[in-house]
């Protein structure tokens, strides 16, 4: 296969009447190239720096970024782009045609010029002395290294080069010897991509998550580095609609729809409430969760045997309620409860809501001495036949 990067080594004779001699035409890896012979300052002359068209050999222009002389492949009579280069109607000289040029052996584009080069070996296949043979191993190509950006072999060790001051552009690009945005991160101010706003060091990629400490309530998933678990909820009724069974706590909303636990204190106390799982498709009963304990001194209420009041023996239980039949309101005697020995009303024999039939909080007092674990269930009304319970949920009682 004819050598783009060597060919233009050989002499192109011309006569003018007699032969005058040969001309080396030495344009080297800019190819896609015939300096003319009359014209301005560079005419003939490869490696000359030019600043206008007028500057070049008949039948040129002047490429303003390079600087340098090519054929005009838009004039008419011209011979057409050396294989894998195409002509660009716009700079009017022949560029890389990346798909082509690939196509052909040790072949790719030139990172300076844009033309399709033959690959170099080594320093001795340059045609100019000012150019080095460098690049990616394999894929090397002739380059003045005074005209480019950045050397590779100056990186430190976090990827950036001395010579890269660009505020994004900080690393050397081993090919192109230009600065470019490193590929990978060093930190996480590097990761700009929504949902992957963490820096894996290691990899240097930009991840969506490193612990769990940043997936809200979710898991981070060690070997991929995404957060797993249940999409966040937005409300009960949402959650309840797509399952009877779940619930959405509003104080922890990125769990996701929870399951209402059927026996809350995983134990077989009295309170337990199996059946209401099936029962509460059909909108019976209510969804209780979330309960918390705070203990108060109520001397009406709550005394020991002697008459005299508990300090802190009250123990106040407030609960979140989800009654889908809107049936739930401050009731007498709606509250079962069991500690695996007995089940019996509380004393007080009323539960307050905050919220309406169908939604809220509900408190109701135990008078307790001991700490320790209860398991209560709630009732529509007074816990009869004829009203519906709540799942079982489990209360913790702190010691006084």
């Amino acid at each position: 296969m004819e050598d783009r990067t060597m060919r233009n080594l050989f002499p192109r004779l011309f006569l003018g009447g007699i032969l005058l001699g040969a001309l080396a035409l030495t344009f080297g890896p800019y190819g896609c190239t015939d300096p003319g012979t009359t014209g301005g300052k560079c005419a003939g002359k490869a490696d000359c720096t030019c600043d206008a068209d007028t500057d070049c050999g008949t039948g040129e222009i002047c490429d303003s970024t390079l600087k340098k002389c090519f054929k005009d492949c838009t004039a008419t009579g011209f011979a057409g782009c050396d294989d894998g280069n195409k002509c660009d109607e716009t700079l009017k000289r022949c560029v890389c045609d990346q798909t082509a040029c690939e196509k052909l052996a040790e072949s790719g584009c030139h990172p300076t010029s844009n033309t399709c080069q033959t690959f170099c070996k080594d320093d001795a296949g340059c045609v100019n002395s000012n150019e080095k043979c460098i690049g990616e191993e394999g894929k090397k190509f002739c380059i003045d290294p005074a005209k480019t950006e950045c050397d590779p072999a100056e990186n430190t060790a976090d990827g950036k080069n001395p010579k890269c001051t660009d505020a994004e552009k900080t690393a050397c690009d081993a090919a192109t010897r230009k600065c470019i945005k490193p590929a990978g991160c060093s930190a996480d101010a590097d990761c700009t991509e929504a949902g992957k706003t963490k820096c894996d060091t290691q990899s240097k990629k930009c991840v969506e998550c490193l612990t769990d400490a940043d997936c809200a309530g979710k898991t981070c998933d060690p070997a991929t580095l995404v957060c797993t678990g249940p999409a966040a909820c937005t409300d009960t009724p949402t959650c309840y609609t797509a399952d009877p069974t779940s619930y959405c706590d509003a104080n922890d909303t990125a769990k996701g729809c929870q399951k209402a636990a059927v026996d809350g204190c995983e134990v077989d106390y009295a309170g337990n409430n199996s059946a209401w799982s099936t029962d509460i498709g059909s909108k019976k009963g209510s969804i209780i969760w979330g309960a918390t304990v705070k203990r108060t001194t109520d001397a009406e209420n709550c005394k020991d045997s002697d008459g005299n009041a508990i300090t802190n023996g009250m123990a106040e239980i407030t609960f979140y309620y989800y009654n889908p039949g809107g049936n739930f309101a401050t009731c007498y005697k709606c509250i079962k409860w069991g500690d695996g020995n007995k089940s019996y009303e509380f004393p007080t024999e009323t539960v307050t809501t905050s919220g309406d039939k169908t939604s809220g909080t509900a408190t109701f007092q135990l008078c307790r001495e001991s700490s320790g674990k209860i398991e209560f269930v709630a009732w529509e009304g007074e816990s009869d036949s004829t009203t519906n319970p709540s799942n079982a949920l489990c209360a913790d009682l702190p010691a006084l």
